[in-house]
């Protein structure tokens, strides 16, 4: 919750360029993914997928393929990336499609 209440505000601020851009997220992406990224990078750095202590399995969905994607310590990516892509809602941000991907 702290983290929310935190991040949040950058998380999900938008300008007026970007609510035009994005007709009030009827055109594109509500929300630039920038704050979004900024906050996984400060709070999950460089550290990767295989390096979890303990077991790991990331729910994520490849809205191209319409499939299902799931990542875990055997895949070698880093953990802001997974995160950010189970964190994609297209409505909302970005989708990120993570390297090294399997179903």
């Amino acid at each position: 919750m702290e983290l929310y209440e935190t991040e949040g505000p950058r998380i999900f601020a938008r300008d007026l360029l970007q609510r035009i851009r994005s007709v009030e997220g009827l055109a594109d992406e509500r929300y630039s993914a920038e704050g979004l990224d900024r906050a996984l990078k400060r709070y999950l750095g460089d550290t990767r997928l295989p390096d979890a202590l303990t077991p790991v399995l990331v729910t994520a969905y490849d809205t191209a393929a319409r499939e299902a994607v799931l990542l875990s310590r055997d895949d070698d990516l880093a953990m802001r990336d997974a995160a950010r892509a189970t964190a994609a809602a297209p409505t909302y941000f970005e989708a990120l499609e993570p390297p090294g991907r399997r179903t």
